[in-house]
Formats: C-alpha cells, sequence, structure tokens
C-alpha cells in the first residue's frame, strides 16, 4: 500500500510540475506537455535503473534497516514512469 501512495504521490508531483512549467513558459499546448511527460518517465526510468541497480550492492544492504527499501524504491519509479507515458499517450 505504501508502494502505490508514494507511485500517486510522484505522479500527481511531476504532471503538476510539468503542467505549471507549461504555464509559466508560455506554452499552454498539449504538445509541449506531452514532451516534458515523456522526458520526465525517461529520468524516472534512469532513476529506477540507478536505485535498483547501483544502490543495491551489498555495502548498501547491510546498512538497510528502513521501511521502504531501495528495490521498492526502483519499483515504485518504474511505475511512474509507465504512468507517465500512459497519461502523455493519452492526451
Amino acid at each position: 500500500m505504501k508502494m502505490l501512495r508514494w507511485t500517486l504521490i510522484w505522479i500527481i508531483l511531476v504532471v503538476g510540475t510539468t503542467g505549471i512549467f507549461n504555464i509559466f513558459y508560455g506554452d499552454v499546448g498539449l504538445p509541449n506537455w506531452k514532451e516534458q511527460l515523456r522526458i520526465a518517465g525517461g529520468a524516472f526510468f534512469f532513476i529506477s535503473l540507478l536505485v535498483g541497480g547501483i544502490l543495491t550492492t551489498k555495502p548498501s544492504e547491510t546498512r538497510n534497516a528502513r521501511i521502504i527499501h531501495r528495490e521498492d524504491w526502483s519499483f515504485i519509479c518504474l511505475l511512474v514512469t509507465i504512468s507517465l507515458f500512459g497519461i502523455s499517450l493519452f492526451f
């Protein structure tokens, strides 16, 4: 349940931030917003690769006394990536 909550939080933040940037820079059209959502989706995919691959090495696993583990953050970033690409295709 925590993973879905964090996924929704990140999706709302990214969609809202890209929308505000579109309004701030004067590019209110949907094609620009779709492009920004796809770029943000690519950034989240890159972050999920980093979190899932590099940060799950043996030294970082020994210091793992958290509620949400790094593998969970990687999955959250992948869910955000899929959602952002889905939202950009919907518009």
